[in-house]
């Protein structure tokens, strides 16, 4: 929402960088098994290759991505972390899971 009070030209940026964000983190809501996150967290490391190259994949967020990286000199480490952080979550929300059940 705060995105829409931004100046017009950096909101297509601030979305797709949002988008990366949601789809990373909808992983651990959407599996019931850590392996299956961990694969979709890879494919997201993999996407991310071709996004620096400029070879995205035909996925929306993909596609936003490369765009905004034309624009702006965001560096891979910064998504990295992201996709660290949710894997480290996802991790201990499945452990959390297993022991409690």
């Amino acid at each position: 929402m705060a995105a829409t009070f931004a100046p017009k030209a950096a909101q297509p940026g601030i979305f797709a960088l949002r988008a990366f964000n949601v789809e990373t983190a909808r992983i651990r809501d959407l599996v019931k098994d850590a392996n299956i996150g961990r694969i979709r967290l890879q494919w997201w490391r993999e996407t991310l290759d071709r996004v620096f190259k400029k070879d995205a994949p035909e996925h929306p967020v993909a596609q936003a991505l490369v765009a905004v990286l034309s624009e702006h000199r965001l560096r891979r480490k910064f998504f990295d972390r992201i996709i660290d952080a949710r894997a480290r979550l996802s991790f201990l929300f499945f452990c959390i899971f297993i022991f409690a059940g």
